[in-house]
């Protein structure tokens, strides 16, 4: 039986060698990669290929060497058998073949060394041929090979033929395909110095030489960046097609040693024989350097100083080397000197330009760093100071110094006393006679504390704000109320909500200087408001004034007047005769401090006038005032020519005149004066002609004497002088002075006045109803000049209002008695709205069901009540304005309708609808190799109840054997359920892949399992060169191994089968089955 494997390939280097020219799939060097389990090849080879004597026939099996050959090379990916037959398409030719190992060799090893061929085949017989386990001459046993393993297989013709063949590895049963994209593997790091410009790399497999290119590598590392050139192999740079090592030139030249890393790039595409693309890898390697050690190291003395040195040795690489330290300035030799405390890097250089650097360390001794114990001078140079070196060498000496840095005599221990205020220093010597200077300040604490007033009187909201400088922080507070107690946790620079008081603060410094200081907080002077000045009102007004002044409290202040305008500032004016009160405010809103101020009233000023008329023929008008009330003395001011200052002014036209009388207090009385004549004429206007119509002037005055008068002259206001005046405009006043016979004046004025201008209205209307003309119209006139003529159309009248009309546009035009520009108006009785019916279907409960209706009501339009008439009627019920349907089935139903007025009827139509049928379609189909049933219900309404006749109540059965099943399927308002039924098939047609039709009563039969179902079904077999063996339809008699047409046995093979008509509802694999069976015979 034939076993089918998918396998993982891999190459071995293939070697040129005795090359003429470019290899090709003749050669070893060229060899087919074992990509798939079954090679056709229609036309033989002709010839050997161009590399020559790569097989050699006095130590090979294939005496006549290679003849017509062509080579295939695999690399074993899981261990097992080696099995493959050649079959030539003519079966009269003869192929020849050989096996060879090229695991640990290579191409041109094959000519020399005939222990690489582990297997071949030189024989005379035709037909297949191959190491596949069959018998006869030409074949031997399959191979046993091994992971790992590189092989490649020679296949020659010894007759030429141009028929060809086919190679097939499908009974193997190791692993020989390659499915493994191939990666760098090593890289010969044994032989990679500093100073190398080539790499040599491998990959685990050949790869093909033309998918390898410069720009597919990158190298990392030391000295980088690195570029790649020149990417080659042996067998790429002879010719060949593949390889395995592969060289690479570097630039620049590896320059030192350490950790590198050899990486292909993203878009490398390097390929295998495969057609496998290798992906982006990387792969690390180390380059061995020059080495550096330091020899010797001598550390420094004292702390800051520069006495060490430091000695280095360089190996490895090429001699001589040379050295270079990052001492500033640099020095270049093995040892360094003068070195201060700190690291250091040397670098060393080979004779080939290698480098490498180490760091080394000069220690330096501690400094002597030193603590102080300080006092403060509180008292008067009472300060001290001590000093406790660590560090160095001990023992230790001590010397003091002033400010200005002069040695104190006999200040040699560690501690001094008595200084004052400033700065000390101290040199302490170790006994290495290091020295360390270190200063410390003496501080005098001082003090100062802010007070802040209190907001108001009485208020305890003061604030001590404490500034401290000198001593030695941190301070430390107590703060003591006005007894000296101190207040319970008072312990911050800043202490608030303080009343009326002198309090204590008590200081200490953190070197323990103490010092005691107090604050008295105040309170603000008390606010206080008073009204100083005011003004009485004058009678009969409300002008007086108050002004209030503020001391005391913070400014600014807020000022509130209870006068009814809630004045707010300091001045409140407009005052009328009365008491107010002011209240006022500090900006703390401390207060408020209240003041009153009355305001009176002055006397009123009473002034009579005594007048004397003027003459008609002089200027000798004269009027004198007398005044009473207000206050004394007053003043006086006439508005005539004069402009008189006297209590009677002389002199006086004819007219008004106005006189100002104002008291001391500035209270004014104003008295206007009208002086006439003695003796005025006796007249009067008439209006001969009033202006008619509205916007025009054609109005005319006239002056007339009266009561014996009569009238000699006139002057109008217009500048005529004549008696009768016209052509007049409307809104105008007219005047005229007219003078009698004795020349004395009159002065006449008249307002001349336009009609307004005609306008109307329609006040009211009546809509027609259908069928009738009781429609009315009646018409509001104004403006113009009465009485009015009404004209209407299309009607005849001649009054305000129309009546008996039916629908339609009329129109009226107003004129007035003086024929001016008429108004018109328009109008339309509308026709009555149709009658809108709106009917409401309710659909049949279930398919067939009488229980279905329209409902019909009326929207607008016609009059109640309404008549509903239908064209088809279940059960009929209604109101006025209602009619319902009813016991209806599925249809178009119609109501007319008319109301009282018997206007037009009109129509609506409703369809009354019913659910389908409930219909459900069973699907049987496979899953898994079990049966199963899918439903598609449809009509009714949905939420469907499902009742199988296995007692399911899914809509969907799983796991079923072969039989027959029912269903009933309800809806959710129980209409008739639908009853379907379905059958289960199996679900899968099993087919042998083999069978031994040899009479011993096993297995010798073809035997299809379910597919006797399958009536239509129908079976063809072909042998290997497509001959049709055995063909059936239906599957009730198995097939015996017998030629359809001879009833002989066929032979040991392998045969294609074709199943066709297999439903594919039921199978899973389709309604077409193809794939082989083996014929197996002893």
């Amino acid at each position: 039986m034939k076993k089918v494997h998918h396998l993982l390939l891999s190459f071995t280097a293939l070697v040129a060698f005795e090359l003429s020219a470019q290899p090709t799939n003749q050669d070893c060097l060229g060899a087919i990669a074992i990509c798939q389990t079954f090679f056709a090849e229609s036309n033989a080879y002709s010839g050997t290929g161009n590399v020559l004597n790569e097989i050699n026939p006095a130590t090979s099996c294939l005496a006549s060497g290679e003849k017509n050959d062509v080579w295939y090379t695999f690399t074993v990916q899981t261990s097992g058998s080696l099995c493959f037959t050649i079959t030539p398409n003519l079966a009269t030719d003869d192929y020849d073949w050989a096996v060879f190992d090229l695991t640990s060799a290579s191409c041109s090893d094959i000519f020399g060394n005939p222990a690489l061929e582990i297997s071949c085949n030189f024989d005379p017989a035709t037909g297949a041929t191959g190491p596949n386990g069959l018998g006869g001459p030409q074949n031997e046993s399959c191979l046993t090979v091994t992971a790992g393993e590189i092989y490649v297989v020679n296949v020659s013709q010894f007759s030429p033929s141009p028929n060809g063949y086919t190679i097939d590895f499908s009974a193997s049963g190791a692993s020989i395909f390659d499915n493994s994209s191939p990666v760098i593997q090593t890289v010969d790091d044994t032989v990679i110095n500093c100073g190398d410009a080539s790499i040599t790399f491998s990959f685990s497999e050949s790869v093909l030489c033309s998918t390898v290119d410069d720009g597919d590598f990158t190298l990392s590392g030391p000295g980088g960046p690195y570029t790649l050139s020149g990417v080659t192999g042996a067998a790429c740079a002879g010719g060949g097609t593949q390889e395995i090592q592969y060289t690479a030139n570097i630039s620049p030249a590896i320059s030192a040693g350490g950790s590198f890393s050899l990486c292909m790039t993203s878009s490398a595409g390097i390929t295998d024989l495969c057609g496998n693309v290798a992906p982006a890898t990387c792969l690390p390697f180390t380059v061995a350097g020059l080495s550096i050690s330091a020899v010797s190291i001598v550390d420094i003395t004292c702390f800051n100083t520069s006495t060490g040195s430091a000695t280095v040795a360089a190996s490895g690489g090429q001699a001589p080397y040379t050295y270079v330290w990052s001492t500033s300035p640099s020095q270049t030799g093995a040892t360094a000197v003068g070195l201060s405390g700190g690291f250091y890097a040397v670098t060393a250089t080979d004779n080939d330009g290698c480098s490498g650097t180490i760091t080394v360390t000069v220690l330096e001794p501690k400094v002597i760093p030193t603590s102080f114990d300080v006092t403060c001078d509180s008292l008067g140079c009472d300060g001290s100071a001590s000093v406790s070196p660590v560090g160095g060498t001990s023992p230790y000496s001590y010397q003091w110094y002033d400010q200005s840095f002069n040695p104190l005599a006999g200040e040699t221990n560690s501690s001094i006393n008595n200084l004052c205020a400033g700065a000390w220093c101290v040199v302490v010597t170790d006994n290495a006679n290091c020295k360390d200077t270190t200063c410390v300040t003496i501080l005098l604490p001082a003090v100062n504390i802010t007070p802040t007033l209190t907001s108001c009187i009485g208020y305890c909201d003061g604030v001590a704000a404490l500034t401290a400088n000198g001593g030695l922080a941190p301070f430390t507070y107590q703060w003591q109320n006005p007894l000296g107690v101190p207040i319970a946790g008072e312990t911050d620079s800043i202490l608030d909500s303080l009343c009326l008081g002198t309090y204590y603060l008590d200081i200490q410094t953190a070197n323990a200087c103490n010092l005691v200081d107090s604050v008295e907080i105040l309170d603000p002077q008390v606010v206080d408001a008073n009204i100083n000045t005011f003004k009485d009102a004058c009678f009969g007004t409300c002008d007086g004034n108050a002004a209030v002044t503020t001391s005391g409290g913070l400014s600014p202040y807020t000022y509130t007047w209870d006068d009814p305008n809630a004045q707010t500032l300091a001045l409140a004016t407009g005052l009328c005769a009365g008491t107010y009160i002011v209240s006022v405010t500090d900006a703390n809103g401390c207060g408020p401090d209240i003041d009153t101020i009355t305001i009176g009233t002055n006397p009123e000023i009473i002034t009579t006038i005594t007048v004397i008329d003027q003459n008609c023929d002089s200027v000798d008008g004269s009027a004198t005032a007398v005044v009473t009330g207000g206050i004394v003395p007053y003043s006086y001011l006439w508005d005539n020519a004069g402009a008189s200052t006297l209590a009677n002014a002389l002199g006086l036209f004819a007219g008004t005149n106005l006189l100002v009388v104002t008291d001391s207090s500035q209270c004014t009385d104003s008295v206007t004066v009208l002086i006439g004549y003695a003796d005025s004429a006796k007249a009067m206007i008439n209006v001969d002609q009033p202006i008619t119509c509205t916007g025009l002037c054609d109005g005319e005055l006239s002056v007339v004497g009266i009561s014996g008068d009569t009238i000699v002259s006139q002057v109008w206001s217009i500048k005529d002088t004549v008696p009768s005046i016209d052509s007049l405009c409307p809104d105008t006043s007219f005047s005229v002075t007219a003078y009698n016979q004795d020349g004395c004046p009159t002065v006449l004025t008249v307002l001349l006045t336009e009609p307004e201008l005609i306008t109307s209205t329609i006040s009211s209307s009546s809509e027609t109803s259908c069928n009738s003309q009781d429609g009315s119209i009646t018409l509001s006139p104004a403006g113009g000049t009465p009485p009015y003529t009404f004209t209407w159309s299309p009607v005849i009248s001649t009054t305000a209002s129309v009546g008996n009309l039916s629908a339609g546009t009329y129109s009226v035009t107003l004129d007035d008695a003086n024929n001016c520009p008429p108004d018109s108006q328009t109008a339309t009785l509308a026709v009555p709205p149709p009658i809108v019916p709106a009917t409401v279907p309710a659909p049949a409960s279930c398919f067939g069901f009488m229980d279905g209706s329209v409902i019909a009501s009326i929207t607008s339009g016609g009059a109640s009540p309404y008549t509903f008439t239908w064209d088809a009627s279940g059960s009929v019920a209604g109101t006025d304005s209602t009619s319902s349907n009813t016991v209806l089935g599925a249809g178009t139903y119609t109501v007319s309708v008319t109301d009282i007025n018997n206007c037009p009827i009109t129509t609506s139509s409703s369809v009354v609808v019913e659910p389908d049928q409930i219909n459900t379609v069973l699907n049987f189909y496979c899953i898994n190799g079990e049966g199963a049933i899918s439903s598609t219900t449809t009509g009714g309404t949905p939420g469907y109840d499902y009742i199988w006749s296995n007692g399911s109540i899914f809509s969907e059965l799983t796991l079923l054997d072969p039989g027959t099943y029912s269903v009933t399927v309800t809806d959710v308002v129980n209409c008739p359920p639908d009853e379907e039924t379905v059958v289960v098939l199996p679900c899968d047609v099993e087919i042998p892949t083999a069978f031994t039709p040899n009479d011993d009563g096993e297995n010798d039969l073809w035997d299809l399992k379910n597919l006797q179902f399958f009536a239509e079904s129908q079976i063809s077999v072909y042998n290997r060169w497509g001959d049709l063996v055995y063909k059936t339809t239906g599957y009730d008699n198995p097939w015996d191994g017998k030629h359809r047409a001879t009833g002989i046995d066929l032979p040991t093979a392998v045969y294609y089968y074709v199943i066709e008509n297999v439903a594919e509802d039921y199978v899973a694999e389709g309604s077409r089955l193809v794939g082989y069976v083996t014929i197996v015979r002893p």
